[in-house]
């Protein structure tokens, strides 16, 4: 473990249609102006167990060839099991809550730890969102404006710009 002043990592996040930042598979909602923390020390009680604080991805490879990302849209041609909180169309069950993934680059600081392929930090808030980035619109691509009118938000709601 190390404490450093500022790492920039990378990673994805679920945007609603009204530009809040949910985490992509913790449900839990990034507050605008306000850091996401958790303490790194600390395991979850649920299954599987897993470490608290902020997760990234150490290089942008790394985000893009991130598995679960893929596979819950494609599992269907990969024959990988869905992970439970998807349909097989990539939303999530009980009414569309979540409308689409975005990405982008985030600031963690505080105790992190560095691990093969990614940090976990005791503090993160996103650094800039990705355009370009429109995994989440591959078999809707009559979406993109929408797309963008969600990111848009979320950028003016975080104070976050786009990159």
């Amino acid at each position: 473990m190390i404490q450093v002043g500022e790492i920039v990592g990378y990673r994805r996040w679920r945007a609603t249609k009204c530009g809040d930042l949910f985490s992509l598979w913790q449900y839990t909602l990034w507050q605008p102006h306000i850091p996401m923390m958790g303490d790194i020390n600390v395991q979850t009680d649920s299954l599987p167990k897993r470490y608290q604080g902020v997760y990234a991805w150490n290089i942008l490879e790394h985000l893009y060839r991130d598995r679960w990302a893929a596979c819950y849209r494609f599992s269907t041609k990969n024959e990988v099991p869905l992970p439970s909180l998807f349909t097989s169309n990539g939303w999530i069950d009980k009414g569309d809550i979540f409308y689409i993934i975005i990405a982008g680059e985030i600031e963690l600081w505080g105790d992190t730890m560095v691990h093969k392929r990614g940090y976990r930090a005791s503090f993160g808030y996103p650094r800039g969102f990705y355009k370009d980035y429109k995994k989440g619109l591959m078999d809707r691509p009559n979406k993109i404006e929408e797309y963008l009118s969600v990111l848009e938000k979320v950028s003016k709601k975080y104070g976050v710009e786009l990159i």
